[in-house]
């Protein structure tokens, strides 16, 4: 048991060895990839740089072989490349007013056909006024009719109350006469 318990201390320690190990690798390579990294973005930034400057030199070269209106002519392109992208993003700019300004009569057009419609179904002050005032006037007039009616009922109440206290009275003068005799 005893040489079992070794080897799996030895066994330990060297497991443990190795992931030391395996950490420094792993921390010299993420510092050796930063300074690539760093080394890299140096490197492009003196390429673009080159870049440039070669560019410039091209361009003096072309000025010195062609005389002394190359200058003017490179300096003519490159003020005509600006005014042409000025003029392509113009033209991009009045095609979407132009939509702009289409969608917007459209939707105008709607508006006008509902105000129209609107209007068609409105009745206007004057008519509403003179609904109101003829309504007020049948009222009025009904209103007449009713009391008309109503004293007329009542007239004919009051006269049927009488009629009833008469037919009552004669019916007690019936019954007098007929068991008087």
């Amino acid at each position: 048991m005893s040489d079992q318990a070794e080897i799996e201390q030895l066994a330990e320690a060297e497991y443990e060895k190795l992931q030391k190990h395996l950490r420094s690798i792993q921390l010299n390579l993420k510092s050796l990839n930063e300074e690539k990294n760093i080394q890299l973005k140096k490197q492009q930034k003196t390429i673009s740089v080159l870049q440039n400057e070669y560019e410039k030199l091209k361009e003096d070269i072309r000025i010195l072989e062609e005389g002394t209106h190359a200058k003017k002519k490179v300096d003519l392109d490159s003020q005509l490349e600006d005014l042409y992208e000025v003029y392509g993003d113009t033209l991009k700019k009045i095609e979407i007013e132009k939509n702009n300004i289409w969608e917007l009569e459209n939707h105008t057009k709607k508006l006008e056909k509902e105000i129209d419609s609107l209007r068609k179904n409105q009745v206007p002050d004057s008519c509403y006024k003179e609904t109101i005032a003829k309504a007020q006037k049948d009222v009025i007039k009904l209103e007449n009719r009713l009391d008309v009616v109503n004293k007329k009922c009542s007239n004919v109440l009051t006269e049927n109350s009488h009629l009833r206290d008469e037919i009552n009275h004669m019916l007690q003068d019936r019954f007098v006469l007929l068991f008087v005799q």
